[in-house]
């Protein structure tokens, strides 16, 4: 197994920044408190008889100020290099969503 990444931490908030780069759209973070998600998601949980993308471990996922893997097997086993930046791979996968019609 081998985890490709470019090494960096972005935050919800350079997610944001990059975005409104790319698209030249205004970007809204809205803050929650982590209590009301997780009763939000609890809520959904509850409601939710077979299952639902927001639940108690997505709020866990979203709490965290960064995820990120390393890459060193690749890099050692492979030879791998990151190429494509974070602007760069936003503005392709915009690019591409707009190919497809889905934005």
């Amino acid at each position: 197994v081998y985890f490709i990444s470019d090494g960096n931490c972005y935050s919800y908030q350079n997610l944001a920044q990059e975005w409104k780069m790319v698209t030249g759209r205004r970007v809204v973070l809205v803050r929650v408190p982590t209590w009301t998600a997780f009763v939000a998601a609890w809520f959904n949980e509850w409601l939710s008889r077979e299952g639902s993308i927001f639940n108690r471990d997505k709020v866990r996922e979203l709490v965290q100020e960064c995820w990120v893997c390393s890459c060193e097997k690749a890099k050692l086993e492979l030879g791998f290099e990151p190429e494509v930046s974070l602007e760069r791979g936003l503005r392709e996968s915009l690019s591409w969503y707009q190919e497809m019609g889905w934005v």
